[in-house]
């Protein structure tokens, strides 16, 4: 019998095979002729990640009594050295590819990219991409740190992320954030590391139609003003009729639901910051604009609601719920919460216990004066 060729199987066939092969093998097959490099570059784009190939020393034919000649720097083969030795996990380094120029060249076949990056470069990665990735759905950012920490360098890295969110206009499936420091913030950023600002969640939340997993590591610090749900309970009343989002109470805890689902998967939390920040208002501005600020389209956090799926954190702190209509404070709720969140319920009593000491020395402290007088 006749062995049957590549060229002559079926495309379906074909495609098949070219799925199974590495990136190493993708990008010699494109190198034969043009009919396989218009059918295997697909496959070669189509998934991109770093780190890019590891470097090793090829020792396979090394004899035990040559071990000192790698101090022999006379005779020293520094490209066989730095040459690359390629597995079959290997795949195309982004950052590489757009410093090449490559990646915006062929960054319409890009369905997936796999990035370790400092922040601080990310805008020279940025340099070498495409106006759009029409087709990537799933965008990865591992190892995320500033340069410097300072305040320019966290606007310009958050600009750059932002930027880099809106170019994936075929809306994403999956993103995943893993800094190196586990934290979350949309409010406050400081010298320890990276934390997700105001103008990346504005970008992301243009994919939430298309969002099916979003992960950001082993979180240890939430911080989000979740907005948008609907609260039909509360009376509307002309003060905060425009503040109130309409839908039925089953659209509300449905969605409630699903916000809490995706918040039980941070297991790891301290804290959780649910609420508007105005630390950098006086006390006076607070409370003329405590009205102003006031949330009624915010998680509801009552068991009905579906607060019970929280139960896992267990590691949980601090839990911020300021200017948020909610009813975690009511009789049952509060229950809950002792027994779901013991360190939480422990550390409203060490705060308690260290108001009550300072409330007693300035007591004491306001007595000696007056026995002095």
């Amino acid at each position: 019998m006749d062995r049957t060729s590549f060229d002559n199987l079926p495309y379906e066939v074909q495609t098949m095979v070219i799925s199974h092969l590495t990136q190493f093998e993708l990008a010699s097959c494109i190198r034969v002729c043009k009919a396989w490099n218009k059918m295997t570059l697909p496959f070669l784009w189509r998934h991109i990640r770093d780190p890019p190939p590891t470097y090793k020393i090829d020792d396979s034919n090394d004899d035990d009594d040559d071990d000192n000649d790698i101090y022999n720097f006379n005779n020293f083969n520094y490209d066989e050295y730095n040459k690359p030795r390629y597995d079959h996990h290997d795949t195309m380094g982004v950052k590489a590819c757009a410093r090449s120029g490559a990646l915006e060249k062929n960054g319409h076949l890009v369905e997936s990219i796999d990035i370790e990056t400092s922040m601080f470069f990310l805008d020279s990665f940025l340099t070498g991409c495409p106006p759009t990735f029409p087709r990537l759905t799933s965008l990865s950012i591992d190892g995320a740190e500033y340069g410097d920490g300072s305040e320019y360098v966290n606007d310009e890295s958050e600009k750059d992320l932002a930027q880099l969110l809106d170019r994936c206009s075929a809306g994403l499936r999956l993103f995943s954030f893993s800094p190196r420091l586990e934290i979350f913030e949309w409010t406050h950023r400081d010298r320890e590391g990276y934390k997700i600002g105001d103008k990346t969640v504005e970008a992301l939340i243009k994919h939430a139609a298309t969002l099916e997993v979003v992960r950001f590591g082993d979180l240890e610090v939430f911080g989000c003003a979740i907005r948008g749900i609907p609260r039909p309970e509360i009376p509307r009343t002309p003060i905060i009729q425009e503040k109130v989002r309409s839908g039925t109470r089953q659209e509300s805890l449905d969605l409630q639901r699903q916000v809490y689902t995706k918040l039980a998967r941070f297991t790891k939390l301290r804290e959780l910051k649910l609420s508007t920040q105005l630390d950098e208002m006086t006390n006076a501005y607070r409370k003329i604009s405590k009205r102003r600020v006031w949330q009624y389209d915010c998680l509801s956090m009552t068991l009905e609601s579906g607060l019970d799926v929280l139960k896992d954190l267990q590691n949980l702190r601090i839990v911020e719920l300021w200017y948020l209509d909610n009813g975690i404070y009511n009789a049952e709720e509060k229950e809950w919460v002792q027994k779901n969140w013991p360190k939480q319920q422990q550390q409203q009593e060490q705060q308690q216990q260290q108001q009550q000491q300072q409330q007693q020395q300035q007591q004491q402290q306001q007595q000696q004066q007056q026995q002095q007088q």
